[in-house]
């Protein structure tokens, strides 16, 4: 919304300043440095580092059966394909696998795709396991058995507590305590809070949860307010991404890979401005 403020858009904007500050001064003194500070391509040519195959995802599979996991929506078949070409030297299957973050998660089944078709080591879900305002202003009745239909999809998918790590509660209050904690991630999507505020939060602090050389997907980047949000965080931090433009396969997804190592003083919270939009090329509409 231009020239004005929405209701409780002050106090969400006064929260994310208060939880970037909190992080600047802990990131100072606490910079992470993992691997080389420069990624370079691991799997060129259809092979991995050590000359290792890496699969192409041609033929996606969907590991949940449909009479094994309860969806009440599947919001993943229209993103199938982007995933399976964009992600896919996540499905080398050498080394010891990959780890996953996704913020967002409701009834897994995205998380249920990532670990069928990609060589996961570990993902972790982050919701808070009520819904989004779109699902609560419509009266959603799923949601109020969501955690546990995620956690019955979970268990039929056969993921097991050493590869899944879920957490309940806001990206807000979760993604600086695995900062905190030194945890890093080769891919992370993001498909949480949809407001502009809560997709840069992520955004930022995604680019430093992910390894140098991890990827980091956006769904919902149709929504021009979003797209802004995402827009802005490229151009700040536009020496440390590469952008994998691929949305003419979906035009609701956007990934970027990060491609250098981002201390505290590099992380930006940027200001988004109109004149921000198209940073990133034209958008799809759906």
């Amino acid at each position: 919304m231009k020239g004005k403020t929405p209701p409780g858009g002050r106090q969400e904007e006064c929260a994310f300043f208060f939880s970037l500050i909190f992080l600047c001064v802990f990131l100072s003194v606490h910079a992470v440095a993992e691997g080389d500070d420069l990624w370079e391509p691991a799997c060129v040519g259809g092979t991995g580092q050590g000359g290792a195959c890496c699969r192409r995802l041609k033929a996606p599979t969907d590991p949940c059966a449909p009479e094994g996991c309860t969806f009440s929506a599947d919001w993943v078949a229209e993103h199938a394909p982007f995933w399976a070409e964009t992600l896919s030297e996540f499905a080398c299957a050498d080394g010891a696998g990959f780890d996953v973050l996704e913020v967002g998660a409701f009834e897994g089944r995205s998380a249920v795709w990532f670990t069928g078709n990609l060589h996961v080591r570990t993902i972790t879900c982050v919701d808070t396991f009520q819904g989004g305002e779109e699902q609560s202003v419509l009266g959603n009745p799923k949601l109020a058995v969501l955690e546990e239909t995620f956690d019955a999809n979970m268990r039929a998918a056969g993921l097991t507590g050493g590869v899944l790590h879920k957490h309940k509660g806001t990206s807000h209050e979760i993604l600086p305590r695995l900062m905190i904690e030194g945890k890093r991630y080769d891919l992370i999507y993001i498909d949480g809070g949809h407001t502009p505020h809560a997709t840069q939060f992520d955004a930022v602090l995604s680019l430093h949860l992910a390894r140098v050389g991890g990827v980091i997907v956006f769904d919902d980047y149709n929504r021009d307010e979003l797209a802004t949000a995402i827009d802005c965080v490229v151009a700040a931090h536009v020496s440390f991404v590469e952008i994998l433009d691929q949305r003419r396969v979906a035009p609701r997804q956007f990934a970027m890979r990060k491609v250098r190592e981002i201390t505290a003083h590099t992380l930006v919270f940027p200001e988004t401005r109109p004149e921000m939009l198209g940073v990133t090329g034209d958008r799809g509409n759906v």
